[in-house]
């Protein structure tokens, strides 16, 4: 299969893929999931990084809603910052700010839907040559 032939899903064909997917969700109560989650990421020491000069670790929401609606989540644990992320990205579902569109049209919470959304839309960049 070429690149170009996973761009041909469509948004009816995404939104079967989420409706279809497990019932897996990230939630606040298992961090570590979602870390290792942003981890898996290319470019994940973008999202996430230890900041020496405070002592704090911070994670982005880059990774789903870009530079221009990213949000820094800055605390002593890892583990603190990714509750505090999923626990915001939660509260912009169905929200109709640029985060919140970015969130409901991931199929968010449900992790496997995220992934087949950033899969999407990374090919669509692909294809746009970004």
């Amino acid at each position: 299969m070429k690149n170009t032939d996973k761009v041909t899903l469509t948004i009816g064909q995404l939104k079967r893929l989420i409706k279809e997917s497990s019932n897996e969700d990230f939630n606040a109560s298992n961090p570590d999931e979602f870390i290792d989650f942003i981890k898996s990421l290319p470019d994940s020491d973008s999202f996430l990084w230890y900041y020496e000069d405070t002592g704090n670790w911070i994670m982005t929401t880059e990774w789903l809603c870009g530079t221009f609606a990213g949000r820094a989540f800055e605390c002593p644990t890892l583990q603190e910052a990714a509750k505090k992320m999923i626990n915001y990205l939660n509260k912009h579902i169905g929200h109709g700010s640029m985060v919140g569109r970015e969130v409901t049209k991931s199929g968010w919470p449900n992790k496997r839907s995220v992934e087949a959304y950033l899969e999407y839309r990374n090919n669509l960049e692909t294809l746009a040559g970004r």
